[in-house]
């Protein structure tokens, strides 16, 4: 594998309990496995990033960047995301989902009539998501203050209640997918803008019906352009199936694209210097210099009247 075929991105299926950073660390030894050796005999591992990070206890998709890709990661972090969700009723927890120690509940039989009746009221408050436009992140989060993560000072000091400030959230689409009355779950296919805690609208939901609810499983299904049901997803968890990477330009398909068309501007480029290109996006649009074969050069800003500046070059 040259060093070219290695910058991309890989589409993969993050198996439930696994940490982002197993993922990472599976790839990177997969695709070590997969270059050739080279005369040194001793293979570079290769550069893997991701684009925000999904909880042990969920699974689905998450875009592995490779190479000087991983320049890219914060247009995914910010990018709007698609769930599956469920939530289950009769019980809190101080996570707001499974993983957590249950810090409410009501008998059984209590939260049975409660689903059983008001049913209607809990597709009408998960249908209302689209209205929200503020959030509050939940205490257990990756979210610092004072250079630490809240969840690390909530384990460490059982006083600390202190929760994160307030966000601003979009909430796309919302609706109920599925119910499982004998399990007292509904399952809610939710798209969110970027940043915002699934969790969040468990304990939310719960304060607004008044009964206690944690979200009991999730799967992301899509990302920005890119969804878990596209060809070639990786599945790191089953034998046999291999990681595949895609070309930088797939990542970002929205972005216009300048082509060079001769060996002095990809000399120049590749040294850093600007070349004359044509069609020149609008000031403050990013794009793509790519050769005649569709590939990423580099990543570019447009400075306007025709003029930009590389924000990365990815030619070795």
């Amino acid at each position: 594998m040259s060093d070219q075929r290695r910058q991309g991105f890989v589409l993969a299926d993050k198996p439930i309990e696994w940490g982002s950073a197993r993922l990472v660390g599976q790839l990177q030894r997969t695709l070590l496995e997969q270059s050739p050796e080279p005369p040194s005999g001793r293979r570079k591992r290769p550069t893997v990033g991701h684009t925000g990070t999904l909880d042990r206890f969920a699974g689905g998709l998450m875009l592995l960047l490779v190479g000087r890709c991983t320049a890219l990661a914060d247009f995914f972090l910010h990018a709007d995301k698609t769930y599956l969700a469920d939530f289950a009723f009769g019980q809190s927890t101080d996570t707001h989902d499974c993983t957590g120690a249950v810090d409410n509940a009501v008998p059984e039989h209590e939260a049975r009539i409660f689903f059983e009746s008001r049913l209607d009221d809990i597709q009408a408050e998960i249908r209302s998501f689209i209205n929200w436009t503020q959030q509050q992140p939940p205490l257990f989060s990756a979210l610092k203050q004072g250079g630490r993560r809240y969840s690390d000072r909530a384990r460490a000091d059982q006083d600390f209640q202190q929760l994160p400030p307030t966000r601003s959230i979009r909430v796309y689409a919302s609706e109920i997918t599925y119910v499982n009355s004998d399990a007292l779950r509904v399952q809610a296919r939710i798209h969110v803008s970027g940043g915002t805690y699934i969790r969040s609208f468990a304990r939310d939901l719960g304060n607004q019906l008044g009964i206690p609810v944690h979200l009991a499983a999730l799967r992301r299904i899509a990302l920005g352009e890119h969804r878990l049901d596209q060809a070639g997803i990786w599945h790191p968890d089953e034998e046999g199936t291999q990681p595949v990477i895609r070309p930088i330009t797939d990542a970002l398909p929205h972005w216009p694209e300048c082509m060079i068309r001769n060996d002095h501007d990809y000399a120049a480029l590749r040294n850093g210097r600007r070349v004359q290109l044509e069609n020149v996006p609008e000031e403050g649009r990013d794009f793509f210099v790519v050769d005649e074969d569709g590939e990423a050069l580099a990543w570019a800003r447009s400075t306007g009247g025709g003029a930009y500046r590389y924000a990365r070059v990815f030619l070795e």
